[in-house]
């Protein structure tokens, strides 16, 4: 929704075409120049770093955190300075409390863990350091409560219509509603419990009537819902039961959204499908609309809440962040520095485009044409002009991101410290034909990009000059840093020789000469593993379940008791009809499961203790499994046992057995052995005795699979059934791919690589890396040691203990 603001174009195309006019009136010409003064720190080649003989200066940290947080910081320096103090001191603490605490349960627990992870955000937890967590979360309340007086001072008076309020109104003061809601199997058994209740299912548009026309009044309705509600839950109960607004859209949201609207003594005339599940509802009553604590309230009395609710709703952090630089602009906010000030103007653009507004709907901004080579941007406060200098700048921006900035350096040295290629110390190229060949693809396209005008949009137009350019787009100070940046093809390539440093190892062989410990060891350990762990099977299921209150979730049921004991009869008696049926496994699950809904509980039948019941059977649909898997392992390992029967039905009769792999056992397979014809389906390799079986008991649903398809491990000889590749082997398939047989490549992809991505995943590769940086701790020159220690430590993957 594009906001309608009345004299906001007005309002801000005067101040700044204030500050055109004042710029205009002393520079001599109004195009960016390559040569404008750049704000300097006073000690720019002072060290900020060193490790070994690398040495990092301020001058470097400062153009790396200038590009990649200058805008924020000078947004919340200015907007901390010109913002007005926080006045809703309880509104802000709920909203530190959802930052802390989001969903989870408010513990000290989920409150330390906050805490300890501040300093990967920047932030601290010491109140008494510049980037205490509360001090920005306070400006950033604060810019947010200015976004809504911003919004309230700037909004047509009609701008929020009546019915928005009233719908917003109902939204927030939910009702409850007194109900009955009968949920059915299938529309014939709706239609049995209607028929037995004497009700005519030829006119039931119009209100219920008997068989004999005579309409039924609204008490005879109410009875017939109490009368199938007991009947087909099996209770004596009255089925007539309140319901929140929540409530109702566990169930289903179009359920719920329907019934909201209905008067008192509404009914589904008809059953209704909501989701996938078909109902039978009646609405006693409603209550008024209900406040958190219960109590009833009126559109009147909490109005100015509502709309109050609505402002919030519209100010996003984008509008207030619109509204804050408004106001940075109103007090005269001047950038120096060429790089920020287009970034700046960058957030600009993007803040009003992504709240809806076209470049003809906003005024441009303006650049400033004044220089300075000390300070970096000023504003006006009071009427006095408040300049922050590039020293003060560069503080603000080491306070945050200060050890942030050095661990990326310290891992560029572990990864490039013996590239071969350039000398990070001294900036010699070592090995000039490979540097030129990452010169081309590296520096030259950047510099052709930006001769070709790729930038100009940015600001950064062919007349900024190529090493402004560097300097301000890419935070680097000379074009050969292109090559070692982190995301630079060299960084890449070394790093992928650090990956593997961490599984390989150094070759041993005995006095003959053999091989005794080859390069890839700890691959070949791990490829073990891997095929040990293997399977990979297609199957499609069943699950079975209770859900007597409605709310879509299983009801709670316990291993062994009657409850999990009937389920589990449910599924025998499933899979005893659908062996009958000669169609494809998943049509005579349908099948049977349509059979079972179409049934209802006074029907004599092999179904009615479990229609009585109330078990509820769905079918999962056909899918691939894998020792990857994410499912319940129980369910996981149900699924591997069916595929270890199958593997093993060649080897278990060697008359008749013969290998099943890639076979599709959703429908019957044939085949002929020693002149002799057999035939097999999924259905023969699931165990479904009282003593032996595949059922499945978790998070209180009952399951059982039927695998149709696997596929049996890769070998590269499958006499012998060897499948581990060589470290030659898997050197040449990356050569020439097309040169590698398919049985070789088969086990390269399924055991090979995955080897090689277990044992140097990219949580395992980070914590190699930040343990290399604090055994570096001891040998570099930083002020902050501690504080760098910290934050490594916080950067390294801690995995979750899972309990038993």
């Amino acid at each position: 929704m594009v906001l309608k603001m009345k004299n906001f174009k007005r309002f801000i195309v005067i101040i700044l075409a204030i500050c055109a006019v004042m710029v205009c009136a002393s520079c001599k010409k109004c195009s960016k120049d390559k040569n404008r003064l750049i704000p300097t720190l006073s000690d720019p080649t002072g060290t900020y770093l060193k490790i070994g003989n690398y040495t990092i200066t301020k001058k470097d940290v400062y153009y790396q955190l200038l590009n990649s947080y200058g805008t924020e910081v000078l947004l919340n320096m200015v907007d901390d300075a010109l913002l007005p103090a926080l006045s809703d001191e309880e509104g802000f603490q709920e909203y530190l409390d959802e930052i802390i605490y989001g969903d989870e349960e408010k513990t000290d627990e989920v409150k330390q863990k906050f805490l300890d992870e501040l300093i990967l955000s920047g932030l601290s937890k010491n109140p008494e350091d510049d980037n205490y967590y509360e001090t920005y979360y306070r400006l950033v309340y604060r810019r947010l409560e200015y976004g809504k007086k911003y919004f309230k001072d700037h909004m047509e008076e009609d701008y929020f219509k009546d019915e928005d309020i009233e719908k917003a109104f109902e939204n927030t003061y939910r009702k409850t509603n007194d109900l009955i809601i009968i949920r059915f199997d299938s529309r014939n058994e709706a239609n049995y419990f209607m028929t037995s209740n004497n009700i005519d299912l030829n006119y039931l548009n119009t209100g219920w009537q008997k068989t004999d026309g005579t309409k039924y009044t609204k008490d005879e309705v109410l009875a017939i819902f109490e009368n199938i509600y007991k009947d087909i839950n099996n209770v004596n109960e009255s089925g007539l039961k309140t319901y929140t607004y929540e409530d109702l859209t566990t169930i289903n949201s179009s359920l719920a959204n329907a019934v909201y609207n209905w008067k008192d003594g509404d009914y589904s005339k008809a059953p209704t499908i909501y989701g996938s599940d078909l109902y039978l509802i009646y609405k006693s009553t409603e209550s008024g609309n209900l406040d958190e604590d219960g109590n009833v309230v009126t559109l009147e009395s909490e109005k100015d809440k509502v709309i109050e609710d609505l402002i919030e709703a519209e100010v996003s952090s984008a509008y207030a962040t619109m509204a804050s630089q408004e106001n940075e602009l109103a007090h005269n906010l001047k950038i120096y520095d060429a790089g920020l000030e287009n970034f700046y103007k960058i957030t600009y653009d993007s803040i009003f485009k992504n709240l809806g507004y076209s470049t003809d709907d906003y005024p441009a901004f303006v650049y400033t044409k004044e220089e300075s080579n000390v300070n970096v941007f000023s504003y006006e406060l009071n009427g006095k002009t408040i300049y922050v200098t590039a020293d003060q700048f560069y503080d603000k921006l080491i306070s945050n991101y200060g050890v942030y900035i050095a661990a990326l350096y310290l891992k560029q040295y572990i990864v490039l410290k013996d590239n071969g290629i350039y000398d990070l110390a001294t900036g010699t190229i070592l090995d000039q034909e490979k540097y030129d060949d990452y010169y081309e693809a590296e520096i030259a396209e950047y510099k052709e990009a930006f001769e070709n005008g790729d930038y100009a949009s940015l600001g950064f137009d062919k007349n900024y000059g190529w090493d402004n350019f560097v300097r301000d787009y890419l935070g680097l100070l000379s074009e050969e840093k292109i090559i070692i940046n982190l995301d630079s093809s060299l960084y890449e390539e070394s790093l992928d020789e650090f990956k593997e440093s961490l599984y390989l190892v150094e070759e041993v062989k005995d006095e003959s000469g053999e091989v005794t410990t080859p390069i890839d060891a700890l691959v070949q350990e791990k490829m073990e593993e891997i095929y040990n762990n293997y399977f990979n099977a297609t199957a499609v299921g069943l699950k079975v379940y209770y859900d007597k209150n409605l709310d879509n979730k299983a009801d709670e049921v316990t291993e062994g008791s009657p409850e999990a004991l009937l389920a589990t009869q449910l599924l025998q008696t499933i899979y005893a009809e659908a062996v009958k049926k000669k169609e494809t496994i998943t049509t005579a699950l349908n099948d049977v499961i349509l059979e079972y809904n179409l049934t209802n509980k006074n029907q004599n039948g092999i179904w009615k203790e479990f229609k009585t019941a109330g078990l509820k059977v769905k079918l999962i649909s056909s899918a691939s499994y894998n020792a990857s898997s994410s499912n319940d392992e129980k369910i996981i390992e149900q699924i591997r046992t069916q595929y270890a029967r199958l593997l093993a039905y060649n080897d278990t009769d060697s008359e008749k057995g013969t290998d099943l792999s890639g076979q599709d056992l959703s429908k019957s397979y044939t085949y002929t052995k020693n002149d002799v014809t057999y035939t097999v389906r999924a259905t023969d390799f699931v165990n479904v005795s009282d003593t032996e079986n595949d059922f499945v008991l978790c998070e209180n649903t009952t399951y059982l699979y039927f695998v149709t398809k696997i596929v049996k491990p890769y070998y590269i000889t499958s006499s012998t059934k060897s499948y581990k590749p060589t470290r030659l082997q898997y050197e040449n398939y990356l050569k020439n791919p097309s040169n590698t047989t398919t049985a070789v490549k088969n086990c390269i992809t399924t055991y090979y690589i995955p080897a090689i991505n277990a044992l140097a995943d990219s949580d395992t590769v980070n914590n190699a890396l930040m343990d290399e940086s604090l055994e570096l701790l001891t040998t570099i020159t930083f002020d902050n040691k501690e504080l760098l220690r910290e934050y490594i430590n916080a950067c390294k993957v801690v995995e979750e203990n899972v309990e038993e």
